[in-house]
This record gives C-alpha cells, sequence and structure tokens, in this order.
C-alpha cells in the first residue's frame, strides 16, 4: 500500500537545505515522522528528509516511494536472509 506523503501528515513546507550525496548536490526538505513501521519493528519520531526527485527513480528507472535508513535501523541488529528473501530485525 502506497501512501503520500501529506496523507501520512509530513509536512513538506519546510525550506529546503543543501548536502552532497552520492550523485552531487543535493536539496532536501527535513521532515519528522511521527510513526514508522517495517512489520513489527515500530519507531516513533524518526527524522527524514524528502526530496522532489528521488534519487533512486532516476537510476533505477522506477517510482520509489521512500526508503528506510539508518535513523530507523539504529536500534536493531539486521540480518538479511538473501536464500529466504527475508530480513529479520532484532532490538
Amino acid at each position: 500500500m502506497l501512501i503520500s506523503l501529506e496523507g501520512a501528515g509530513v509536512d513538506l513546507k519546510a525550506k529546503p537545505v543543501q548536502f552532497m550525496g552520492a550523485a552531487g548536490p543535493v536539496d532536501v526538505i527535513p521532515v519528522h515522522i511521527e510513526k514508522i513501521s517495517l512489520g513489527d519493528a515500530v519507531e516513533k519520531g524518526v527524522r527524514g528528509n524528502c526530496w522532489e526527485q528521488q534519487p533512486l527513480s532516476k537510476m533505477l528507472g522506477l517510482e520509489v516511494a521512500g526508503t528506510i535508513s539508518h535513523e530507523f535501523f539504529k536500534h536493531y541488529s539486521v540480518t538479511f536472509d538473501f536464500s529466504e528473501m527475508k530480513a529479520y530485525l532484532k532490538r
């Protein structure tokens, strides 16, 4: 299920800031996610960044709705089982 940023309560009216990404300078809007989950793993008060053109969308040639990164995963040990195509999170 895809949810729009506005539907998720993310305010995109903040002033963009620029940082150096892997492909060069990137303008992003800092956001605060009240609550986010991946399966049974739930985190509150996660900081993130949004940008108008998701760089992964350009690189992969498909729409990337979003990514979950270190701000979410930093509380977990993460195991990727590529044989079973599963990810395991342990707090």
